[in-house]
């Protein structure tokens, strides 16, 4: 018997024109119609990223090599060839990053005019020998700089490695509460000590530099400068002290033991 079903009209294309059966139609992902705009762009996009990511890449080694081998029109960097190696480094943990972490403060232990063109700042760790080695150097350069720099100090104490950095760091900034003078005195104390810092010694170095023993008592067990010297580690970490002793000359970071003669040729350059 014969098939009378209706098997429909052809599909026709784009074209009008008949599709015989069993082609496949026009698709919506054709891009024979001339009326649709073509996209250059995509390639030149991409060189421009390839460019900027090898500026970027060789900007960090610039600066990488540079540093690693400074040049006449960078004279500070001297100071950074083998210091390193003689500073203590530690981590610091727990302590979170100001959003605007200072270097300079009015409100730390100085040395030196209020207002100076020339700023040092040390971070150092009580504890630490070679921050010990430093501070005679320290004490130096500030008595031959003094009226031209101004020197200030802060606090970086390492407690996961150094157990008595954070005790006498708060030692230190008890004595300080009673005055920027009985600071200092306080302060080469604890360097002179630092293989006997204890709850003991602290006290006794106190009556040594003629302190007010009760308040300076008061000010321990309170832990009254604790808050201030987080405040130091997190400024210090923020701007990469990772080690003490750690400088920042004018803003320029050393960090561990600069020798005498160097220190002062750094504060030459900067004061001309």
């Amino acid at each position: 018997m014969e098939d009378k079903r209706d098997i429909g009209t052809p599909p026709r294309n784009s074209l009008g024109v008949d599709n015989p059966r069993g082609a496949a139609p026009d698709t919506p992902t054709q891009t024979s119609d001339p009326s649709q705009p073509v996209r250059h762009w995509f390639k030149p996009m991409l060189l421009l990223l390839a460019l900027f990511v090898l500026v970027f890449f060789a900007t960090i080694l610039g600066v990488n090599y540079r540093r690693a081998h400074p040049t006449k029109s960078d004279p500070l960097g001297e100071l950074t060839l083998g210091s390193t190696s003689q500073s203590t480094s530690g981590t610091v943990s727990g302590t979170i990053r100001p959003a605007i972490p200072q270097i300079e403060t009015a409100d730390d232990p100085f040395l030196g005019p209020a207002e100076a063109k020339v700023i040092v700042v040390e971070f150092i760790d009580y504890q630490c020998p070679f921050s010990k080695t430093e501070y005679l150097t320290f004490r130096e350069i500030a008595a031959q700089y003094g009226n031209r720099v101004k020197f200030i100090l802060r606090d970086f104490p390492l407690n996961d490695i150094n157990p008595e950095a954070q005790a006498a760091a708060e030692a230190s900034g008890c004595a300080f509460e009673q005055g920027n003078d009985k600071f200092w005195a306080y302060h080469d104390k604890l360097f002179q000590n630092q293989e006997s810092l204890s709850p003991t010694s602290y006290a006794a170095i106190a009556s040594q530099v003629n302190l007010d023993e009760q308040a300076f008592a008061t000010c321990m067990s309170t832990h009254a400068r604790q808050a201030e010297i987080t405040g130091d580690l997190a400024d210090g970490a923020a701007i990469g002290v990772t080690g003490t002793p750690t400088f920042f000359l004018n803003g320029y970071r050393v960090q561990g033991v600069i020798p005498k003669d160097k220190f002062a040729k750094a504060l030459d350059l900067l004061l001309k």
